[in-house]
């Protein structure tokens, strides 16, 4: 988050040009947390309109509190908020022998490739 409110002005500067922003980050408490809540504060601050696509830990990681506390911030931040919960992929991995957790998140990136084109479509 640090590195993120540094370079605040720098962000600024590269959404001059942008209509529309979309955000996929994680939101179990890390980088993507902190990172992408300073970037949707920035695009409000600015007038842009900010779509987040959330990746909710697993619930083996105990992240849960911080990751809901994290989606209502970004709900306040942003325009519209889609989250994608990584533990849906377990009903995968249980049911498709050759799928292996690698290959899961790969299906993972599938889903955040959709939302992202629902969201060009729809421009």
């Amino acid at each position: 988050m640090a590195a993120t409110l540094e370079s605040s002005e720098e962000i600024k500067k590269s959404l001059r040009d942008a209509k529309i922003v979309v955000i996929v980050a994680g939101v179990s408490g890390g980088t993507g947390s902190g990172g992408a809540l300073v970037i949707a504060g920035i695009n409000k601050e600015v007038g842009l309109k900010t779509v987040s696509i959330l990746l909710f830990p697993f619930d083996h990681e105990r992240r849960g509190s911080q990751a809901k506390n994290t989606i209502e911030m970004m709900k306040s931040v942003s325009d519209s908020v889609v989250v994608l919960n990584n533990s849906d992929l377990n009903c995968i991995l249980g049911k498709v022998p050759e799928m292996d957790l690698n290959l899961a998140f790969g299906y993972q990136d599938i889903r955040v490739y959709e939302e992202i084109k629902k969201i060009i479509e729809a421009l």
